[in-house]
């Protein structure tokens, strides 16, 4: 919703897929959810931004003969334990895209507060919650969209967050812009065909390492499991894993640049981060030498050799 400012502009468009058979459903409905749009200014002609939702996209979907279960990400306004009771009670369930540490709270684990407070409030309303998961939330392409919110251990923390909370949905956020860095998925031409900044951000910085510790996620939260213990290697072998590492380190000079370091690069840490499954106990280990790392963090290299 920072690009549309009314349903009608994308309704046309969600029409076109909705009917279609590899749209994810629940309930026997097409799962709908947003990026933004719980702001004030969001309420369409109506009385409320939750009117505006169930009277412009909710029924006017089912007027049409395509109901949807709605499971937004209103992240433009606070979450609050009344967030399904009184301020949106139309929706279906809520989406919280916010999975990386905030920049001003240093070196730190992701914060599960508001994940917390989502699916509590969810779950005493008969509503539902997605929890998000990425490696990271790095940006750097002009002055307004240039910063980093740290990516070190992060795919591993919300693995551990995701199975002791038990959210209804996952969602892995890949691609939600290719200039931020996150991606998870391959790399498509098409987007480099418009946007060749695009392509120059992406080229020769495949993320593919990440699909050796994905499935072990996936099938873990699939069977209920609440702690990462069960988590096995997918590839028939006795321990699978990846690791990731920035191709810059934190003090390079990045002056030629001309856009400067991002907010946040203070949180940035010279270090490898590695991930293995394996069915023995071990030992976890940190490993912070002189290992080739930082700063420009869309430059984030991923083997899956471990």
């Amino acid at each position: 919703m920072t690009g549309f400012t009314d349903p009608t502009q994308f309704i046309p468009f969600l029409q076109s897929y909705v009917t279609n058979p590899a749209h994810f459903q629940y309930k026997g409905l097409p799962f709908v959810s947003t990026f933004n749009g719980g702001a004030s200014s969001f309420t369409f002609g109506q009385a409320s931004v939750n009117d505006g939702w169930k009277s412009k996209l909710m029924e006017a979907m089912s007027s049409a003969g395509s109901p949807v279960f709605f499971v937004p990400s209103f992240q433009d306004v606070a979450c609050t334990e009344d967030f399904f009771s009184k301020t949106f009670p139309a929706l279906d369930g809520a989406f919280n895209w916010d999975s990386w540490p905030h920049e001003a709270v240093g070196i730190a684990k992701v914060s599960t507060t508001e994940d917390n407070t989502y699916i509590k409030g969810a779950h005493s309303t008969d509503k539902t919650f997605m929890m998000g998961i990425s490696p990271l939330q790095f940006k750097h392409m002009d002055s307004g969209n240039n910063w980093y919110r740290r990516g070190a251990g992060n795919l591993e923390h919300r693995f551990s967050q995701i199975l002791d909370l038990g959210p209804d949905f996952v969602q892995f956020q890949t691609w939600n812009d290719a200039g931020e860095g996150h991606y998870m998925g391959n790399i498509w031409p098409e987007p480099a065909q418009t946007a060749p900044q695009i392509q120059a951000y992406t080229e020769d910085y495949g993320h593919s390492g990440y699909n050796q510790i994905l499935p072990a996620f996936i099938a873990a939260y699939k069977a209920g499991a609440t702690t990462t213990d069960s988590m096995q290697p997918t590839n028939g072998k006795k321990a699978q894993g990846t690791f990731w590492h920035h191709a810059l380190l934190k003090d390079a000079d990045c002056s030629a640049d001309g856009l400067g370091k991002p907010a946040g690069v203070e949180n940035v840490e010279d270090i490898v981060a590695v991930s293995v499954f394996s069915p023995f106990k071990y030992q976890k280990l940190t490993s912070t030498g002189n290992h080739s790392r930082c700063t420009r963090n869309h430059d984030l290299h991923s083997n899956d050799n471990c």
